[in-house]
């Protein structure tokens, strides 16, 4: 029996020292007519492969035609590593690096009957960590070449884990087998993903061509990448592969059903996701459609869109062009960028193409259904430029958006002729640099205000800082500055007054005859809450060199209920000399205000010339204030110069 076991010895590690291995030792525990029993086996040093324990059942038979009947091993561990140069098994590599023919004919059949492997393990080194295998096989020849067998296996890394059972049925030359997989949450430094994945897939080779298909159910996911949140459940998704016999890589076809996905930072939820792709050695392409662009309330962002787009893989960087379009192609964004599967890294040259809106025609709501009675009677244009950037820690972009002879009526306000171009950074929260300037012909917030030049900035915290603010307003000008939250209900704004022409605010009062001279300053403060804008407490006084007012109505019935003697308010009013004018204005800034004009000074021809005081209480629309006056309004011309300065590239 001793002699037996060392005979065996010695021809089983003369086999593997043929095969290329230089370390290697085992223990044969018997040998006989009808088995063979081995442990310890050790190949390498250190041990790349090892194995507990070996049977070898055969028969006078099988051995005469070549064959084992069982092959059977437990407590195998198998060792190696999987980095940029691929997968190495240390001194079992030679095993690796056999010439095709000699591999191909070693695939002609099982050197058993039947081979099972029980507590077996393998484990990898990889830049990603250490991954743990274990697994058991068990794969039987019915003796007419066709083999069957089913397997069981985990993966085991710390930031993930997998199990699954697998089938085969077929030769090595044409098989068909099929796969089941569930896997825990994923959980990495840079991306979090919990969600318990299930996946089926079957596989066939035919005739030297290779397809597999898998097919992965809807399940819940939440996802954290950096600063970016999501969560929802997963389309049903479903992959295949394909190789045919004549060509050199594989082609990966991907299609997914349903699914949702909520973007809480941003406010979104995306849902009906429907999207195909193709993947071959040098690139591909496809199209991804959302059917639902909404809020967490329900209501929709945006119209369906779908995304198109093709891809070319570098040499370290895959290279893309997109288009995301509603149907009819009124909202259509471009990018070209690439992607860095590696980094990860990605980065994106955008170009939204310019959306015109009429008043008989498109119309904010048309596209963006959450605006519906927010934004009316829009007109003008919008466009874009800028570029996006993911560098796995988060996503940053820059956009500059042009506005074209822009107007519309929204939040109790209505306005015209908006041109500029603003820079804005983001995505979430959208703000921009110090200094963005833009012009308005015209904004009627109650007070008609003309002519503006605006520069601001959108900060972090969704304030807006109105870092100075002026219009033209009855032959003077207006200015304002300060914070503004245009998410409140409520907001109030100072309006400072300048050089305005009495004149032309006296053509404002519901008083006919009444006529002036000389300049007004002041302060206009304007409250906003709803709809409704209001004048509260709005004082314009002259200034220090005076003027003259003179009132000569048809009728004295114009001055009925002034509360003072009509005839003395005429004849002081005739030709009225001020040193001192102060208006007061309150009211609803939409309708009519009320207006007080309290005087001092003389009419050289009234009362000797000496000093009174007269008061008038009158109404006014300032809405009618200046309309005719913006068919000759003109875009400044530093507001031309930055819209010129932009140009939307063409983005294929």
């Amino acid at each position: 029996m001793r002699e037996r076991r060392a005979i065996a010895t010695r021809l089983l590690l003369g086999e593997i020292h043929r095969a290329g291995i230089a370390e290697a030792s085992l223990v044969v525990e018997a040998v006989g007519i009808g088995g063979l029993s081995l442990a310890d086996l050790r190949l390498g040093a250190p041990p790349a492969l090892t194995i507990e324990h070996i049977e070898v059942r055969y028969s006078a038979a099988s051995l005469w035609n070549g064959f084992l009947d069982e092959l059977l091993a437990s407590g195998l561990r198998l060792r190696g590593s999987l980095g940029d140069d691929g997968l190495s098994l240390g001194a079992l590599d030679v095993l690796l690096e056999g010439d095709s023919e000699g591999d191909s004919a070693g695939m002609a059949g099982l050197p058993a009957r039947r081979i099972a492997v029980a507590d077996a393990r393998v484990e990898l080194e990889t830049p990603a960590g250490a991954v743990s295998l274990p697994f058991q096989v068990a794969v039987d020849d019915r003796g007419d070449g066709t083999l069957e067998g089913e397997a069981s296996f985990e993966v085991l890394h710390p930031q993930a884990e997998a199990s699954g059972r697998a089938s085969i049925t077929g030769t090595p030359d044409d098989f068909e087998g099929s796969l089941q997989i569930q896997g825990s949450p994923l959980k990495t430094p840079e991306l979090r993903i919990d969600s318990e994945l299930r996946a089926e897939a079957s596989f066939q080779l035919r005739a030297g061509s290779f397809e597999a298909q898998v097919e992965l159910p809807p399940v819940p996911v939440k996802i954290s990448a950096g600063s970016l949140r999501a969560e929802g459940e997963t389309p049903e998704l479903e992959l295949r592969v394909q190789r045919p016999a004549d060509a050199a890589g594989f082609g990966l076809g991907l299609l997914t059903r349903g699914g949702r996905i909520d973007l809480p930072e941003y406010g979104l939820s995306l849902a009906a996701i429907e999207c195909s792709a193709r993947f071959e050695e040098s690139g591909g392409g496809g199209s991804l459609r959302i059917g639902e662009l909404r809020d967490p309330s329900g209501t929709a962002w945006v119209v369906p869109l779908a995304l198109r787009g093709s891809f070319e893989r570098g040499d370290s960087v895959v290279d893309y062009r997109l288009k995301l379009a509603d149907e009819e192609e009124n909202l259509v964004l471009e990018a070209k960028g690439w992607a860095d599967p590696s980094s990860p890294s990605a980065r994106a040259e955008l170009a939204l193409h310019p959306i015109v809106w009429e008043e008989e025609g498109l119309q904010p709501a048309a596209l963006f259904p959450f605006l519906k009675g927010q934004i009316e009677a829009a007109q003008g244009s919008v466009e874009a430029v800028g570029s996006a950037a993911w560098d796995g820690s988060g996503l940053s972009g820059e956009i500059d958006l042009a506005l074209r002879e822009l107007g519309f009526a929204a939040w109790g306000a209505e306005v015209s002729r908006v041109n500029g171009v603003i820079e804005i950074g983001g995505p979430s929260p959208p703000i921009t640099l110090p200094g963005q300037l833009i012009s308005i012909a015209l904004i009627d917030v109650g007070l008609q205000l003309t002519e503006g030049l605006i520069e601001f900035q959108l900060r972090s915290d969704g304030l807006l800082d109105l870092e100075q603010a002026e219009w033209q307003w009855a032959g003077g000008v207006v200015r304002t500055a300060g914070l503004l939250d245009p998410t409140a209900d409520a907001q109030q704004l100072e309006l400072e007054v300048y050089d305005i022409d009495l004149a032309e605010f006296l053509a404002l009062v519901d008083l006919e005859g009444l006529e002036g001279t000389g300049t007004l300053e002041g302060e206009i403060p304007i409250f906003r809450s709803g709809g409704i804008v209001e004048i509260r407490d709005g004082e314009l006084r002259s200034t220090p060199e005076g003027g003259r007012i003179r009132y000569r109505p048809a009728s004295a019935e114009a001055l009925a209920g002034q509360g003072q003697d009509v005839a003395l308010l005429l004849g002081a009013l005739h030709d009225f000399h001020y040193d001192a004018l102060e208006i007061l204005v309150d009211g609803n800034a939409q309708g009519e205000v009320q207006v007080v004009i309290h005087l001092g000074g003389f009419n050289p021809n009234f009362l000797d010339g000496h000093r009174v005081e007269p008061n008038l209480n009158v109404e006014a629309r300032l809405e009618d204030l200046l309309r005719t006056g913006l068919a000759a309004y003109r875009v400044p011309e530093v507001i031309l110069k930055r819209i010129e300065k932009f140009q939307a590239p063409e983005v294929p």
